[in-house]
């Protein structure tokens, strides 16, 4: 692997002789670190979507610690469990908090912990008296106390695309999209303290046509959202399009999870039963209506959901409709995509009933999903126990038991032909420092539920057995250090791996906290797997080990309240399928300011890559558009630029973002209809936010 750019490596160090002064932690900083390890897969894009929406909205509306429930503390994803009880506990037994900084106090928070918490949380007896008059607000009051949002955005890539060529060169052949290479996006929301969320989102991707063909009436996919949280009998009414999360996530999970990340502690599932949805995947969400109602010490969750799906369409036998898969992209450009568009229609109905004591919560759910249409896998041996036919039921049980310093948690589940899934995990504040979290999990080969997310190594829950185990130490008041290993089995055969198959990935993360201003992390992963043997021409399957091992070193340091830069390294090495050892490298600077004067605030990142192949590949988040995210990916040698611009009124918020990748060992970027003609590819973004 070639290696170069010895200037910017020495840029990383020079600066630790620099004098420098506090600054309140960015917000965009904390989504970073949260979402650090999930950027490195697509399908996670919705989840950080989610996230970063749900950060944002708590930075404007900071949660108050003295009245907040479990569910609003469980939202920031910045508080385990033991946490949060630990929190609950101290205000109940030594009254109100009167400080943010009070927080030290509570076991098992430390001063790392209290300063990323304080952008999203407060302390006022003031809010206990607003929120019980909003409580008492006639229909009359809700606009006038109520805060309203809308969102403009636009982008696209200033390369031409060979689809666009195509349109204008072979219009006869109709292998061209359609639309203009413009990503268009609008969303209103409203939202009256915590009570009452609606609004609508609507977007069009590239290549999609705009009031015309196939989108006649605009966009191609709007969504629209309705939800009531009360504190009485009717705790959550929602219309239109929501999510639902049930026990652990075995019988339906909508909603983001971390799973396996450097917060190795949250581990364990909590959200509530009914959420609203707002984001664009056009996919992974409920259209109808859904409930939860309260009695006593029992939840009641129920819903009903009727959408139409795409899908690919394959014959028609005696009147039924016959699909090979689901289509999940979301793309309705070409001819194909758009006569797979909406063509399956799908039910979805089912609920919940939480019991509940201080230190017990036991749950049963239950999901049934009828399709007017039946689904009938292909002839690849990896799929033969993937769901089939036109309807499925699944049904969980779950548990919460908490015990001194010891919190128990669990979920059964059963789906068609009592196929069974079970995992079971235990976390543990072994000391104010020290914290532990241990979970076994076992899915049955045949398991189905098609709305499943639960603690798994694949995107199917099902076909896996494994142990995870996470460690978290405070060693010094400067020094935290975090770390887990999971390894999994496969009793079947999956996608590029012809044999049962086994591996095993880890993790270890270690802050340096030296000042509020000055932090260092080094992150360390490694992940083993099997795969296919690419040169094994014997008719019996044999598999290779995949490795691969990733190293990061980052450096953030903020000079005032108005500049501040970020330095980082990342080094990945991979054993590859080909048998093939595979190396990459990538560093970047990244520099943020503010204007004294001018309400405009400016990010910019300049890094240069060099890895041997896609398959070394390394990826790294970027300062974006509100609400908006940018996770490419660095792969053959290059380098990649970027700049980001903030202009904030009171009334409106405009941003502007431009970045560039240029490769210098490539005549032309992607393949098919999507290549570019040349080694550069720019995309331009720009969002308008209004807000009162």
């Amino acid at each position: 692997m070639r290696i170069f750019g010895i200037p910017a490596i020495c840029l990383f160090f020079i600066v630790f002789s620099c004098d420098l002064r506090g600054q309140n932690p960015d917000i965009r900083k904390i989504i970073e670190d949260l979402t650090g390890v999930l950027v490195e897969e697509d399908d996670y894009y919705p989840a950080i979507e989610e996230i970063t929406e749900k950060l944002f909205y708590y930075s404007e509306h900071r949660i108050d610690l003295n009245i907040a429930t479990e569910d609003e503390l469980a939202d920031l994803h910045l508080l385990n469990t033991f946490q949060i009880k630990s929190l609950r506990d101290y205000i109940r037994k030594n009254g109100k908090l009167q400080s943010v900084y009070e927080m030290q106090l509570v076991f098992g928070f430390s001063r790392e912990l209290v300063s990323r918490l304080k952008p999203f949380v407060k302390v006022s007896l003031e809010n206990l008296r607003t929120e019980r008059r909003l409580s008492e607000l006639k229909p009359a009051g809700l606009i006038k106390y109520g805060s309203h949002q809308l969102l403009f955005r636009a982008e696209r890539l200033l390369e031409t695309q060979k689809g666009y060529l195509n349109k204008e060169e072979h219009p006869e052949q109709g292998n061209f999209y359609p639309g203009d290479p413009y990503k268009l996006y609008t969303q209103y929301k409203y939202h009256l303290s915590r009570r009452l969320f609606l609004g609508f989102t609507a977007e069009k991707d590239p290549g999609e046509e705009f009031f015309a063909g196939s989108n006649y009436y605009g966009f191609d996919f709007y969504s629209f959202h309705f939800l009531y949280q009360g504190d009485s009998w009717l705790k959550t009414l929602a219309l239109g399009d929501y999510r639902i999360n049930f026990g652990q996530g075995l019988t339906a999970w909508s909603s983001m999870n971390f799973d396996k990340s450097p917060y190795v502690l949250n581990i364990m599932r909590k959200e509530r039963p009914v959420k609203k949805y707002s984001s664009s995947d056009e996919n992974r969400f409920f259209r109808g209506a859904a409930l939860t109602i309260s009695h006593r010490n029992t939840d009641y969750s129920f819903f009903y959901s009727n959408k139409n799906r795409d899908a690919n369409l394959v014959a028609q036998q005696e009147g039924d409709l016959i699909f090979s898969s689901f289509q999940q992209t979301g793309y309705h450009r070409l001819n194909s995509e758009i006569n797979d568009e909406g063509i399956l229609n799908e039910q979805v109905m089912g609920g919940n009933i939480s019991f509940r004591e201080d230190h017990f919560q036991l749950g049963l759910s239950a999901v049934y999903s009828l399709f007017e249409g039946k689904l009938e896998n292909d002839a690849e041996p990896y799929r033969y126990f993937r769901f089939s036919g036109s309807e499925n039921f699944s049904m969980g049980l779950d548990y919460k038991y908490s015990f001194k310093r010891y919190l128990f948690f669990g979920e059964f589940a059963t789906s068609d032909r009592w196929k069974m899934a079970f995992l079971h995990g235990v976390q543990a504040r072994l000391s104010e420092r020290v914290g532990t979290a241990l979970l076994f999990r076992n899915y049955h080969l045949a398991y189905q539920s098609l709305y499943a997310a639960p603690f798994s190594e694949s995107s199917h829950a099902q076909n896996e057995t494994g142990v995870y185990l996470g460690v978290k130490m405070e060693i010094f008041p400067w020094l935290t250090s975090s770390a887990y290993l999971d390894g999994y089995r496969h009793s079947w055969l999956n996608y590029l791996t012809d044999a049962p198959s086994e591996g095993w990935s880890s993790l270890v993360n270690v802050d340096f906290p030296v000042k509020e201003n000055f932090q260092f992390n080094f992150r360390y992963q490694y992940s083993q797997e099997g795969s296919n043997d690419m040169d094994n021409e014997s008719l019996l399957s044999q598999l290779i080990n995949e490795k691969q091992y990733k190293m990061r070193l980052n450096v953030r340091y903020n000079f005032s309240d108005y500049i501040s830069l970020q330095n980082r390294i990342s080094f990945t090495e991979c054993f590859t399928r080909n048998k093939e050892y595979e190396q990459g490298l990538l560093i970047y600077q990244d520099l943020s300011f503010k204007l004294k004067k001018w309400p405009l605030q400016v990010d910019a990142r300049y890094g240069i890559f060099d890895t041997d192949s896609y398959h070394s590949r390394l990826y790294a988040y970027e300062q974006d558009l509100l609400y908006n995210f940018s996770i490419p990916a660095y792969y053959f040698r290059g380098f990649r630029y970027y700049m980001n611009l903030k202009y904030s009124q009171d009334f409106f918020t405009l941003y502007l973002k431009f970045g560039r990748t240029c490769f210098l060992d490539k005549e032309s970027i992607g393949t098919g209809l999507s290549q570019i003609d040349g080694y550069t590819k720019t995309r331009i973004k720009m969002q308008l936010r209004l807000k009162w």
